[in-house]
């Protein structure tokens, strides 16, 4: 796409340094699995850390991950929604376990969506 990008995988880094690049960019994907029919602990800490130092004004894709009744992208979207400005895209995507070239390619539109 040409634009600068930063990936950050809480499971082996400090949610600070995902917060500092949140601030940074225009908009950002946060991808998560269903944990014990709620939201991966660490996502949800990050998630909250960022609305309460206000995190907004920027659009945010939303992937979920889960076999069995996916729920982490709404946990993600209500947590979002708690921030001023936040434009949650409305295609999510869905994946259940691995990702099919279906999620693939919903990724790479949702990806283009948020920078138009």
């Amino acid at each position: 796409m040409g634009r600068p990008a930063t990936f950050v995988d809480l499971m082996e880094q400090d949610a600070s340094y995902a917060i500092e690049a949140a601030f940074r960019h225009p908009a950002m994907i946060v991808a998560a699995t269903t944990y014990e029919g709620g939201l991966n602990p660490r996502m949800k800490i990050f998630l909250e850390e960022l609305v309460s130092k206000k995190y907004g004004s920027r659009r945010v894709g939303i992937i979920e991950n889960g076999s069995f009744g996916p729920r982490s992208g709404k946990i993600m979207r209500e947590i979002l929604s708690e921030a001023e400005g936040i434009s949650a895209a409305e295609n999510n995507v869905t994946i259940s376990s691995a990702p099919t070239e279906e999620n693939m390619a919903q990724i790479e539109s949702l990806t283009k969506s948020l920078l138009e």
